[in-house]
Protein backbone atom coordinates (compact mmCIF):
# COMPACT_ATOMS: atom_id res chain seq x y z
CA UNK A 1 0.00 0.00 0.00
CA UNK A 2 1.31 3.59 -0.54
CA UNK A 3 -0.12 6.31 1.45
CA UNK A 4 1.23 9.59 2.27
CA UNK A 5 1.88 11.04 6.18
CA UNK A 6 1.18 15.00 6.98
CA UNK A 7 3.29 15.28 9.73
CA UNK A 8 7.26 14.35 10.78
CA UNK A 9 6.80 14.71 14.47
CA UNK A 10 7.57 11.55 16.90
CA UNK A 11 4.10 9.74 15.81
CA UNK A 12 3.98 10.40 12.17
CA UNK A 13 7.88 9.35 11.56
CA UNK A 14 7.43 6.90 14.02
CA UNK A 15 4.01 5.24 12.35
CA UNK A 16 5.99 6.08 8.78
CA UNK A 17 9.51 4.08 9.81
CA UNK A 18 7.30 1.01 10.84
CA UNK A 19 4.93 1.23 7.66
CA UNK A 20 7.98 1.41 5.75
CA UNK A 21 9.63 -1.63 7.12
CA UNK A 22 6.63 -3.64 6.93
CA UNK A 23 6.95 -3.41 3.03
CA UNK A 24 4.34 0.04 2.56
CA UNK A 25 5.44 3.07 0.45
CA UNK A 26 5.20 6.36 2.40
CA UNK A 27 5.16 9.39 0.89
CA UNK A 28 6.19 12.59 3.51
CA UNK A 29 5.14 16.16 4.25
CA UNK A 30 6.16 18.34 7.17
CA UNK A 31 6.82 22.01 7.16
CA UNK A 32 10.25 21.61 8.54
CA UNK A 33 13.00 20.42 6.73
CA UNK A 34 14.82 18.29 9.31
CA UNK A 35 11.81 16.82 9.77
CA UNK A 36 11.81 16.01 5.84
CA UNK A 37 15.53 15.40 6.10
CA UNK A 38 14.92 12.54 8.73
CA UNK A 39 12.38 11.12 6.52
CA UNK A 40 14.36 11.10 3.85
CA UNK A 41 16.83 8.85 5.93
CA UNK A 42 13.95 6.49 6.67
CA UNK A 43 13.21 5.35 3.31
CA UNK A 44 10.22 7.72 3.05
CA UNK A 45 10.45 10.19 -0.17
CA UNK A 46 9.66 13.71 1.42
CA UNK A 47 8.13 16.37 -1.23
CA UNK A 48 7.76 19.97 -1.40
CA UNK A 49 4.27 20.74 -0.81
CA UNK A 50 0.84 19.24 -0.24
CA UNK A 51 0.22 19.49 -4.19
CA UNK A 52 2.88 16.91 -4.33
CA UNK A 53 1.64 14.55 -1.53
CA UNK A 54 -1.50 14.02 -3.38
CA UNK A 55 0.02 14.03 -6.59
CA UNK A 56 2.20 11.58 -5.67
CA UNK A 57 -0.70 9.08 -4.32
CA UNK A 58 -3.11 7.11 -6.75
CA UNK A 59 -6.55 7.40 -6.32
CA UNK A 60 -8.42 6.76 -3.77
CA UNK A 61 -6.02 9.20 -1.96
CA UNK A 62 -5.12 7.68 1.65
CA UNK A 63 -3.17 10.37 3.72
CA UNK A 64 -2.69 10.46 8.00
CA UNK A 65 -2.43 13.91 9.27
CA UNK A 66 -0.36 13.62 12.69
CA UNK A 67 -0.81 17.58 13.65
CA UNK A 68 -0.31 18.64 17.55
CA UNK A 69 -1.34 22.84 17.62
CA UNK A 70 1.56 23.83 19.95
CA UNK A 71 -1.28 26.66 21.33
CA UNK A 72 -3.13 23.76 22.72
CA UNK A 73 0.04 21.72 24.82
CA UNK A 74 2.90 23.55 26.91
CA UNK A 75 6.03 23.59 25.39
CA UNK A 76 9.36 25.53 25.99
CA UNK A 77 8.01 28.35 23.65
CA UNK A 78 4.97 29.19 24.94
CA UNK A 79 5.92 28.60 29.12
CA UNK A 80 3.56 31.68 29.42
CA UNK A 81 0.55 30.26 28.42
CA UNK A 82 1.03 26.85 28.83
CA UNK A 83 -1.81 26.67 31.80
CA UNK A 84 -4.43 29.12 29.28
CA UNK A 85 -4.67 26.51 25.98
CA UNK A 86 -4.70 23.21 28.09
CA UNK A 87 -7.76 20.56 26.99
CA UNK A 88 -9.52 19.70 29.45
CA UNK A 89 -10.62 15.75 29.57
CA UNK A 90 -14.31 15.04 27.67
CA UNK A 91 -17.13 16.18 30.73
CA UNK A 92 -15.28 18.37 32.89
CA UNK A 93 -16.01 20.78 34.64
CA UNK A 94 -12.97 21.81 35.85
CA UNK A 95 -11.78 25.55 36.07
CA UNK A 96 -8.51 27.04 34.11
CA UNK A 97 -6.53 29.10 36.27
Amino acid sequence: MKFGIVGLGRMGLSLGKLAVERGHEVVAWDPEDWARKQAEKAEMPPVANLEDLVGELSSPHVILMWAILSGFYPNERSDEHQHQHRPRPHGSTERLP
